[in-house]
């Protein structure tokens, strides 16, 4: 019997919830305290068994400042759950590759084509070129709608009823409420300052961050560009020449949702703009399969949040290993929980950060550049789309320092 998407959308934010709690307490919310969770679960329609699995999960609501970041890649800068997700993703797709390379048959990689191997600086693979196997789906599950535009909604009326009506609420039962919801996200520095272009539907935004200003877009603007370039990313993109998109993005149960505000921010607001770039004439199948996921809102609860008013300031960061079994590290503060700012060496790193990923593409390649920056220009497809879409269609984000790119693995 075929499988409805939302059979499929309640079993993706089922298996990502029992997932998070088979996880231990350590780096989850205590007291009063709440946080977000993000995980990739992957659909195999074609399995009997266990046809859901998760392949990365994260957890965290917090970002470091701009005079907090590393330039030595060690850092991890971005710590919301959406993004931490995405990074143990990309750890979980290294390890893929790695059977792929072995001729695995297990592994969710098919061989694409062959691929001949040049001796010169720009020879980046050890691979054959690869896709992710017809019969596997991916799906992101997030317990909150993301920061920035997703969570604006427009106006909307919504009914009041007497058990949702705190005690000293003085609103009677039946009425009709105007809701604005609204982001911490915020404009770039330039922007006019007041509440109505803050909570403007369509602008990019960098997450918001006490004192110290951030550097990190807001996750909707991120969810955006990894549906378009592929949520593996830049280096990854040498190996897997199709971009790796989400079918659909399932938000759990019990928190503000707007499906038209979701799709506009993470498509609609810029599809137009990104089909009518001339750029996509050159490489007309990347934009192949770029459609707006399936947005879904699941009746599965993340967690109950009750009374809890502080965000929990670790996150948990888990991915599955080649022998079904996960790993999984707590952080604090962009480095791995327990380890402090004189501690060095590759043990005292979190695997999601940019040198760890760095080191593990090296691993895979055959190239002779030695920074990360240059790395991530060996795949001119992707940069040169990537810089098109930035200039033109996500104009306002932000650039980081070029000293934060030219470390070495």
């Amino acid at each position: 019997m075929a499988t409805s998407q939302n059979d499929v959308c309640e079993s993706v934010a089922k298996c990502a919830c029992l997932f998070y709690c088979s996880l231990s307490k350590n780096g989850k919310p205590v007291n009063n305290q709440w946080t977000s969770m993000a995980a990739v679960v992957m659909f195999n329609p074609l399995k009997e068994t266990d046809k859901f699995s998760v392949v990365s999960l994260g957890t965290g609501t917090k970002c470091l400042g701009q005079k907090e970041i590393s330039a030595n890649g060690e850092l991890v800068t971005d710590s919301h759950a959406e993004v931490v997700a995405r990074r143990a993703f990309l750890c979980y797709l290294y390890e893929q590759l790695k059977l792929c390379r072995d001729k695995d048959k297990n592994s969710i990689f098919k061989i694409n084509k062959s691929s001949k191997t040049e001796e010169s600086a720009y020879s980046v693979t050890l691979l054959e070129e690869v896709a992710v196997r017809n019969d596997i789906q991916f799906h992101l599950f997030v317990s909150h709608v993301p920061c920035g535009d997703a969570a604006i909604f427009p106006n909307k009326t919504e009914i009041i009823s007497e058990p949702s009506v705190p005690k000293k609420a003085k609103v009677s039962v039946e009425e009709h409420v105007e809701i604005q919801h609204r982001t911490g996200a915020k404009l770039q520095v330039g922007a006019k300052h007041y509440e109505e272009e803050f909570q403007e539907p369509g602008k990019c935004r960098i997450k918001g961050g006490k004192g110290d200003p951030t550097l990190c877009m807001s996750c909707s603007d991120k969810m955006f560009k990894w549906q378009l370039m592929g949520f593996q990313g830049s280096l990854l993109a040498n190996f897997i020449k199709e971009p790796i998109r989400m079918s659909s993005v399932v938000v759990g149960a019990g928190v503000p949702c707007d499906y038209e505000a979701f799709e506009r921010a993470i498509y609609m607001r810029f599809r137009e703009n990104v089909v009518r770039l001339q750029i996509f004439e050159e490489y007309p199948k990347f934009l192949d399969n770029f459609t707006c996921p399936l947005i879904f809102q699941s009746s599965v609860n993340f967690m109950e949040l009750g009374n809890a008013v502080l965000p929990a300031p670790a996150s948990i960061i888990s991915y599955q290993l080649l022998n079904g079994k996960c790993r999984t590290q707590v952080s604090v503060n962009g480095r791995k929980h327990g380890v402090t700012k004189k501690m060095k060496g590759k043990s005292a790193l979190l695997d999601i950060c940019r040198v760890n990923l760095f080191q593990l593409f090296r691993s895979l390649s055959s190239s002779k550049c030695t920074s990360y920056q240059e790395c991530k220009l060996l795949n001119s497809v992707y940069y040169n789309i990537w810089s098109r879409v930035k200039n033109n269609v996500l104009k306002g984000w932000t650039e980081k320092p070029e000293i934060m790119l030219q470390f070495e693995g």
